[in-house]
């Protein structure tokens, strides 16, 4: 599908490479808690956070799906606007929270520590700087590795490249609901956009340090909701926590094609 200038294609099980797509994430990810689900009530293919990853790092590793891109908050955004109606939703990044110290409590603090050293050491190609680092990060088309010391034998990391990490104002509100139409920070709202308007975005009451996922829920193209979840821990069961998701919990994913790929 094409919208302005944003050419885009929904994972399917039957699209050109969506069946392909899937295969090659699952057996590169065998072995691990990653896994696509090949059946359903239909032939869209639906990710976790977790696949979500792992579908990135295929389309940034695999010569096979060149010219394929995991979509951005912006892009999204820009989709959106143009009244492109999506009856799922989806994961638009992920919210790195707490500065490099994690409490021994947190189920993904593992998982925390490794995304936050690999920002880090690539702090400058990032563009960030150090005191940037304490800010609650706002990580776009991170990717993931298999590490068997690692819980479920999978690790998140930075693709340079492809990762983007952003400091998004609006995440440093308090938890409340807040209504918007205008997304001018990188595809969310910024403080001025904030009042009155049809969208909302969400800080749940629990938003502590920990690695969450950001989610634009689906549903009726006047209510579109961007929530926080907070991944408890890498585990599938743990990860369907968007409110109002289709019975499979599954989230679609949405990738932007180049144009030499669009025809």
């Amino acid at each position: 599908m094409q919208t302005k200038d944003i050419s885009y294609v929904t994972l399917s099980l039957d699209g050109e490479y969506g069946g392909r797509l899937v295969s090659a994430v699952n057996r590169r990810f065998f072995g691990t808690q990653v896994q696509i689900p090949r059946f359903g009530w239909s032939n869209s293919a639906y990710v976790d956070p977790l696949s979500r990853m792992a579908a990135a790092t295929l389309l940034y590793k695999d010569p096979e799906f060149k010219g394929y891109t995991p979509i951005t908050p912006n892009q999204s955004g820009a989709i959106l606007a143009a009244g492109e109606r999506f009856g799922y939703p989806e994961v638009l990044g992920f919210v790195l929270y707490g500065s490099g110290f994690w409490s021994r409590d947190i189920e993904n603090r593992q998982e925390c520590e490794a995304l936050y050293r690999g920002i880090k050491d690539q702090r400058r190609s990032l563009g960030l700087s150090r005191d940037d680092l304490r800010s609650k990060l706002l990580v776009i088309n991170p990717g993931l590795e298999k590490k068997y010391t690692a819980p479920n034998g999978i690790s998140p990391v930075v693709l340079p490249g492809l990762t983007k990490v952003l400091i998004p104002e609006v995440l440093e509100l308090p938890a409340g609901l807040y209504m918007y139409d205008r997304a001018s920070d990188n595809g969310l709202p910024a403080h001025q956009d904030l009042g009155k308007g049809q969208k909302s975005f969400i800080i749940p009451d629990d938003f502590a340090p920990g690695l969450w996922a950001l989610i634009r829920g689906g549903g009726d193209i006047g209510n579109i909701v961007l929530s926080l979840r907070r991944e408890l821990k890498f585990d599938r069961e743990d990860l369907y926590l968007l409110q109002n998701a289709p019975n499979h919990g599954g989230l679609a994913f949405r990738m932007t094609m180049s144009p030499a790929d669009m025809n």
